[in-house]
C-alpha cells in the first residue's frame, strides 16, 4: 500500500523575511551614537573576549571580533556592483 500525497494550503500566508537592521541603521532610527548600540538579537556577546580585546587593540581587524558583520551586506553588495558596472539598489 502506498501512501496518498496530500497538499494542505494555509488560509494565512507567511510575511516575507527581512534581514535585521544594521547597527547604524538603529542608531539612526532612535536618534543615538552608534557606539551606544548593544546588540542582543544577533546571538552575538555584548561584551569581546580578553583575547579578542589584546588582537584589537594590535590593530589587526577593522572591526570588534564578537560581532558579526552587517546584516545589510554592504561590502559585499558594493563589491558586486562595481564589479558588474550597476547601482548598488
Amino acid at each position: 500500500m502506498s501512501p496518498t500525497p496530500v497538499t494542505m494550503t494555509s488560509p494565512v500566508r507567511p510575511a516575507s523575511y527581512s534581514w535585521e537592521a544594521t547597527s547604524e541603521q538603529v542608531a539612526a532610527r532612535y536618534g543615538i551614537p552608534v557606539e551606544r548600540i548593544v546588540r542582543f538579537d544577533l546571538n552575538t556577546s555584548p561584551e569581546a573576549p580578553e583575547l579578542a580585546g589584546r588582537v584589537l587593540a594590535a590593530g589587526r581587524f577593522e572591526s570588534s571580533l564578537s560581532e558579526y558583520p552587517p546584516s545589510d551586506y554592504r561590502r559585499l553588495v558594493e563589491a558586486a556592483a562595481r564589479r558588474y558596472g550597476v547601482a548598488r539598489e
